[in-house]
């Protein structure tokens, strides 16, 4: 089976950690595409060569699992051990989303938390890199 994208979900505490989640396909089909294990974690301050070697393994893991994801709970909750989104996004307060289109460009979504009710994250801003992810920019974005 053949996707239209590959895409990497990126939280972060500034300054801190980095989780990167790939997306697979989640074990009930009514769910879809969603963020699949297993989850990679940085720690903040890193050096460009460890986050260009763990978004290329994040890719990689893409469609690799049936997903054991839930809409109410993914993989990255999981990892850190939080049953709440509310709090996972107050630590977390940013979600990016690093997509490969099935024509080879690359796109950057930037989420950022808000704490109103169960917490959510805001309209996305998005940016296209193109052909070449920068990751100079994500790097100066996430540090």
């Amino acid at each position: 089976m053949e996707y239209k994208y590959k895409a990497v979900w990126l939280h972060f505490e500034k300054s801190k950690r980095l989780l990167l989640n790939p997306i697979g396909l989640a074990e009930d089909p009514r769910w879809g595409i969603e963020a699949v294990p297993p989850v990679i974690e940085l720690k903040l301050p890193c050096e460009k060569e460890a986050l260009i070697k763990a978004i290329q393994e994040t890719f990689d893991n893409c469609y690799k699992l049936d997903g054991k994801s839930s809409p109410k709970l993914g993989p990255a909750e999981n990892y850190v051990g939080l049953k709440s989104e509310k709090k996972f996004i107050q630590i977390f307060d940013k979600r990016l989303i690093l997509r490969l289109t099935s024509d080879k460009k690359y796109s950057l979504m930037i989420f950022k938390g808000v704490s109103i009710g169960r917490g959510y994250y805001s309209d996305p801003e998005t940016i296209i890199f193109g052909d070449n992810i920068d990751y100079d920019y994500l790097l100066n974005l996430i540090q």
